[in-house]
């Protein structure tokens, strides 16, 4: 049997719901996100007013807002007035709770993003990226293994609901 791959890729209109630039709305540490690129190009700037605007962008806008600054070079990002190392733990924990791995907030929360990932159930999911982590918020293997956890915990949720 072969396995039906779901590219993901924005501009597809049968992908682009599980993009990080389409708009589901959520909450992370309190803070309103319109989209994950909008929270994750927002990372990269020290400033807490422009990351708040940033926050605030979904679609190309959040894409293109983190080209104002050069993160790269100290490898560092910031959260709510805090530094985080791009190659630190903490970097880790943080992307789990704006995706949602705990449950408790995050993308996860955001009702069409879950009927999606749901629906991509029996499907591998790939995503064109960037693979090295000192040019990218997101590599390839972080935003995948974290689509893939949500769907799992999503899906174990469902079958909890049948046996009940």
């Amino acid at each position: 049997m072969v396995e039906e791959i779901l590219d993901i890729s924005y501009k597809d209109i049968n992908t682009g719901i599980l993009s990080n630039l389409f708009p589901h709305s959520f909450s992370i540490d309190g803070v309103n996100c319109k989209s994950m690129e909008g929270f994750l190009q927002s990372l990269k700037f020290k400033d807490e007013e422009i990351r708040k605007i940033v926050q605030e962008y979904w679609g190309i806008d959040a894409y293109k807002a983190g080209r104002a600054t050069d993160w790269r070079k100290a490898q560092v990002l910031y959260w709510k007035g805090q530094i985080i190392g791009r190659h630190s733990q903490e970097y880790q924990e943080l992307l789990d709770r704006a995706y949602g791995i705990n449950g408790n907030e995050g993308l996860i929360k955001n009702a069409l993003f879950r009927k999606a990932i749901i629906n991509s159930k029996g499907k591998k999911i790939t995503h064109t990226g960037v693979d090295n982590p000192s040019e990218t918020v997101l590599t390839t293997e972080e935003y995948i293994s974290r689509l893939e956890k949500i769907r799992e915990l999503l899906l174990a949720k469902e079958k909890d609901f049948e046996r009940e």
